[in-house]
């Protein structure tokens, strides 16, 4: 297996938890080292960020080795980011608890976020189409 540094957010430090909904937002990151199987939990230095919190956290993550990233809900700037950087990628986590994200990436178990999908956060509106067809209200 190839020795990566898995991103995770979470709302919790946990191992036995979900994955946050709120990608750029999240309490607190999870960073995975899958040839130590070390986790290490670190507050999100961007979450109240007033913009650009996504390309912040992900230009912060990379900078800490991290190559994979794990979300079921990235918006429009995350994505780009992803999309743009051939050294990122990005899975889905099929809701699996954090304690199983590294073994289930590394047995090929989850699927890679799909490429240019903007997938809404909820309290921003929108489509979530990442088309510019959503108006922000709700």
């Amino acid at each position: 297996m190839n020795i990566m540094i898995i991103l995770a957010p979470m709302s919790e430090k946990t191992t036995t938890a979900k994955l946050s909904a709120r990608f750029a937002r999240a309490d607190y990151f999870a960073f995975i080292d899958t040839e130590t199987k070390e986790i290490e939990f670190v507050e999100n230095p961007h979450k109240d960020s007033q913009h650009g919190a996504a390309s912040k956290v992900l230009s912060w993550a990379t900078k800490k080795g991290v190559t994979v990233m794990i979300s079921d809900q990235l918006g429009h700037t995350a994505v780009q980011v992803v999309d743009n950087n051939p050294n990122l990628t990005a899975y889905l986590s099929n809701d699996l608890t954090l304690d199983k994200i590294a073994d289930a990436i590394a047995n090929k178990e989850l699927p890679v976020y799909p490429e240019g999908e903007v997938r809404s956060h909820g309290k921003h509106g929108g489509s979530g189409s990442g088309r510019g067809s959503g108006r922000g209200r709700n």
